[in-house]
């Protein structure tokens, strides 16, 4: 289609200072706000420049509290571009990117953000006459500000790329604020937002409408079902958050790219990995399979499965090979249709699945079509409502003459298969699998088709109760933290991500051990400490309350010179903290019963508990990353290589 011809001076013109107030108050809160506010120091002096940290070429600096989300979100986009080029260029390792190819994925990253916002409407892109040193928005209007109209996402970016000078460098993140507001209109991001008053708020930190804004192009305030019901669209950089507390709708659970802002409370980071098949793999739904490792229930009855103990999920991705032709859409809705207890859970689990089903991102060819995604993945939805879709594979017929033709369906018709094909693959037998189960279709690409089949093998040895060793999918994943207070430079962190299996599938099972471990009975883990043993290496023990009968419970005393909990204190529900004794005290303080019958906790080494014990407290005692992380793949596992967890705050 020709772009409309426009007149010369349609191209670009003066900000009036009309237009320039009215989006100043969208952006900025009006209370409190004189010229020479910190707020506005922080948020001018911030840039997008890029600084070099370990091998990475590619993330930026946060200065100050406030616009990290902001800063998150573009460099999510700029990931996207180094990883996934939406020019047709080739793709680049964000830890080999040079200089010059993360400024040319900056300037891509500003027009898919630009045109997301725009819809079917122009960009306004509002830039500086010359050099600025504007330090509050009086002073930038004042040193003059030009206008671009522009209707094409080419035109975007070669505006962008020659304005590279701004919108890498001092101020950058303000003229890219504005240029939002003036695209999308100060009346519809006001309407948008409701509820709030800025997209900044009063203490100076980006509110949640603005990050929304930044990933979707519509300044809504939250990220749940209801909030985003209606919205059609695809994120291209997705959103996930620690606090369980907020419901993140699908579209933000499964982006187009594995590429997600993190929320860790009250800061904005970035994780990405580069294995665009982590999105196929299914979020888990509740089964009925239960774990290898079992231990008697609290009553001392039969052995039953243990809390937290869940077989592995299987990893499927939803492409024509998988999904059923035959499958008719009122099939697969009536399938979804089960016990009224559990709709609302599974109705949420198979919202999850739906979205990752519905596409296949292709690995060998990460740029696959990028001329005809270019419009449906940085636009918001047309005036027809036509949601962006994922990048698929262009291998035509590659699935056989039985595939089905995704892109001929209507997004409902994809969206039923997706429910038909995610319980298939989730509601499984707790019987090991036969030989003809475990056969996985291809999928015409060599890579994902080598990832579901170590999945299978996992599943088939640990449903099947094999003891010999399995090894769950692992995923390197990229996490940058651009404010971080210990260190003047940017936390990137790399570790493995392991949402199929877990790490704990690696470990072998011996029976004998694990016998002897469920002897003790344990109740619940308390608590952990390092000590340093009689060699002076580090040890760390577990502090364990077992139940009376456990096999460690014999009415001796605890070790002299230490405190002690009691056992049966502890063994209440809640605990009786309080119930923490001098070492010289032979009789509880809290059910003053001797140590001799109300027994006491134990300190052992994680060779001493069961495997399913100490999953469970493990997932207990997880770091912010990996809750936000589960919000994904409940069931995932990282290794930081004996590094500490990556932290979602400063």
């Amino acid at each position: 289609m020709a772009e409309p011809a426009l007149e010369p001076e349609a191209l670009q013109r003066l900000v009036s200072q009309s237009e320039f107030d009215t989006a100043t108050t969208v952006i900025w809160p009006q209370i409190g706000l004189g010229p020479d506010s910190p707020i506005y120091n922080v948020w001018f002096r911030q840039s997008f420049g890029l600084t070099p940290v370990d091998s990475y070429n590619c993330f930026f600096l946060q200065l100050k509290n406030g616009p990290c989300g902001v800063l998150a979100a573009v460099q999510g986009f700029l990931i996207c571009e180094l990883l996934w080029p939406s020019d047709g260029s080739a793709a680049v390792d964000p830890s080999q990117a040079t200089i010059a190819q993360c400024n040319a994925s900056l300037c891509r990253a500003w027009t898919s953000v630009l045109c997301r916002a725009a819809g079917d409407n122009p960009v306004a892109l509002m830039m500086p006459n010359g050099a600025t040193g504007a330090m509050h928005p009086a002073q930038l209007l004042a040193e003059g500000l030009t206008l671009h109209t522009l209707q094409s996402r080419e035109a975007v970016l070669d505006t962008v790329t020659a304005a590279l000078e701004h919108v890498s460098g001092h101020g950058g993140l303000v003229l890219l604020l504005y240029s939002l507001v003036l695209t999308r209109g100060a009346d519809s991001v006001r309407a948008e937002f409701s509820g709030t008053t800025s997209l900044i708020d009063v203490d100076g930190f980006c509110d949640q409408c603005l990050v929304n804004m930044l990933l979707t192009g519509i300044a809504r305030y939250g990220v749940d079902d209801d909030t985003w019901a209606d919205w059609e669209g695809m994120t291209q950089v997705g959103f996930l958050t620690a606090q369980e507390e907020y419901q993140i709708n699908p579209k933000f659970l499964n982006p187009a790219y594995p590429v997600w802002v993190l929320h860790g409370g009250g800061h904005y980071t970035v994780v990405f990995s580069s294995h665009a098949e982590i999105l196929s793999i299914i979020p888990p739904i509740a089964t009925s399979v239960k774990a290898m490792d079992t231990s008697p229930d609290d009553n001392g009855g039969p052995g039953s499965a243990s809390v937290g103990a869940t077989a592995p999920q299987l990893a499927i991705a939803a492409t024509p090979a998988n999904v059923g032709a035959g499958s008719a859409p009122s099939t697969a809705v009536a399938a979804a249709d089960g016990d009224d207890d559990d709709d609302d859970e599974l109705a949420a689990a198979l919202r999850l699945s739906m979205e990752t089903h519905t596409a296949q991102v292709n690995l060998n060819q990460p740029a696959a079509a990028p001329s005809a995604r270019a419009d449906a993945m940085d636009r918001a939805p047309d005036s027809n409502n036509s949601p962006p879709k994922r990048p698929r594979s262009n291998s035509a017929g590659a699935n056989g003459p039985g595939a089905v033709d995704f892109a001929a369906m209507t997004y409902d018709e994809q969206m039923a298969l997706a429910v038909q094909q995610s319980l298939d693959d989730a509601l499984i037998a707790s019987t090991a699998p036969t030989a003809a189960e475990t056969q996985v279709e291809s999928t015409g690409d060599p890579e994902l088709d080598r990832v579901l089949q170590e999945s299978m093998k996992t599943f088939q040895q640990e449903a099947g109760g094999d003891n010999h060793p399995s090894f769950g999918i692992a995923y390197r994943v990229t996490h940058c933290n651009g404010l971080n207070l210990a260190r003047p430079s940017i936390r990137v962190q790399t570790f493995d991500l392991y949402p199929v299996g877990g790490m704990h599938s690696a470990q072998h099972v011996d029976e004998a051990v694990e016998e002897a471990n469920r002897a003790r009975r344990i109740r619940r883990i308390l608590g952990k400490k390092t000590v340093t043993d009689a060699t002076g290496a580090q040890v760390v023990l577990y502090n364990v309350v077992c139940m009376a009968d456990g096999s460690m419970e014999k009415g001796g005393k605890p070790p002299p010179g230490e405190k002690w909990r009691c056992r049966d204190c502890h063994l209440q529900n809640p605990p009786v903290w309080q119930a923490f004794n001098d070492p010289e005290q032979e009789i509880c303080r809290q059910c003053f019963v001797a140590v001799e019958q109300c027994g006491y906790c134990h300190w052992l080494p994680k060779s001493l508990i069961p495997q399913a014990d100490m999953r469970q407290f493990e997932r207990e005692q997880a770091s912010d990353i990996l809750l936000a992380l589960r919000r994904r793949w409940r069931q995932a596992e990282i290794d930081t290589h004996d590094q500490p967890a990556p932290l979602l705050s400063g």
